[in-house]
């Protein structure tokens, strides 16, 4: 399961972005937001009975947390964020490449801080890269 939930991710990421830049702008975001989680939440319902003694090991019987309600509402935030940022014009490739490096160096600043993550010369020398890397690509 360790390389096939990164899997899971990078294909679900990318059709994600592929989707995500397909809504239609004459629907409004937040009626297709409303969409695409009853979608959602018939599809992991659907899910949760299919798998639940298999990937889910818990479920409702556990309490749920704010941590995990916190957690639906950034996604509805990034979700909107998306919508909106794809409907104001950015360009496909470059939204995520711009916004994954931005979130990257607020992380890695947070993980150092707050959790006591390892932030070695060789880390901070990619970031710098990673900003060259970024100011180039915003270059027309």
């Amino acid at each position: 399961m360790y390389y096939i939930s990164i899997l899971i991710v990078i294909c679900a990421n990318i059709l994600y972005n592929i989707f995500q830049s397909m809504v239609p702008i004459d629907v409004n975001t937040l009626i297709a937001l409303c969409t695409i989680y009853i979608s959602s939440l018939i599809l992991t319902i659907i899910l949760y009975f299919k798998t639940r003694n298999t990937l889910i090991k818990s479920g409702f019987e556990n309490k749920i947390s704010w941590q995990v309600i916190a957690f639906g509402l950034t996604i509805i935030l990034i979700d909107t964020g998306f919508l909106l940022a794809y409907r104001e014009g950015w360009e496909f490739g470059l939204l995520n490449i711009i916004l994954n490096f931005i979130v990257l160096i607020i992380l890695a600043i947070i993980g150092k801080i707050f959790f006591k993550e390892n932030l070695s010369f060789i880390n901070i020398l990619g970031i710098g890269i990673g900003i060259l890397g970024v100011t180039l690509l915003n270059i027309n």
